[in-house]
This record gives structure tokens, C-alpha cells and sequence, in this order.
């Protein structure tokens, strides 16, 4: 799984803080609100630098603007995008006219 997508499925974990900072609300409020700004900052810039319009698909790297990334099938299990946006479409539709 690429980095910025192991970043954004960690911060998602945040239900699961253990009971014993339920005591500590103001401070466990304050540390989720940080994860979700993150959260939401990694998957902006996941849409934004790792998806490449003109190809009409998720690519490898921030660097390369042309090599599929066959981690987006990891996308839809950890609910980063619905198997049914435009993005994830393209994407598999690229990957599938490289194996023919």
C-alpha cells in the first residue's frame, strides 16, 4: 500500500482509542480533530498528485505521472473511494487494457 494510503488508514483507526482517554475528553477531541484535518489533507493530496486526469488513472508515485498503480485496488477495502467514482473506473480500466 502506498505511503500516503497507510497514512490516511491509521488516522482512521481513531475509534479505537482505548477507554482510559475517554477520561481525558478536551485532549482526545483535540488530538481526533488534528487526525482528521491530516486525514483529510492525505487524501487531498492523494486525489490531487496521484491521480493523473489525462491518463485517467491513480499513478505510482508523486514523481511519475504515467505508471499505474495497481495499490488502488486497496482503496475501495479501506473505503478511501467507492468502487463506483469516475477515478476508480479509470484506473481499472487502465489497469486492465495493460494486461491485454
Amino acid at each position: 500500500m502506498a505511503a500516503g494510503q497507510t497514512q490516511w488508514l491509521v488516522l482512521g483507526y481513531k475509534q479505537s482509542i482505548p477507554g482510559p482517554l475517554d477520561r481525558h475528553e478536551q485532549l482526545l477531541d483535540s488530538v481526533v480533530d488534528c487526525w482528521n484535518k491530516t486525514r483529510t489533507k492525505i487524501c487531498e493530496t492523494i486525489l490531487k498528485r496521484r491521480y493523473n486526469g489525462e491518463i485517467g488513472s491513480f499513478v505510482r508515485s508523486f514523481e511519475t505521472d504515467d505508471q499505474l498503480d495497481a495499490a488502488v485496488f486497496r482503496i475501495r477495502v479501506v473505503d478511501f473511494l467507492p468502487t463506483t467514482d469516475y477515478r476508480m473506473e479509470q484506473t481499472l480500466d487502465a489497469i486492465k487494457l495493460t494486461e491485454q
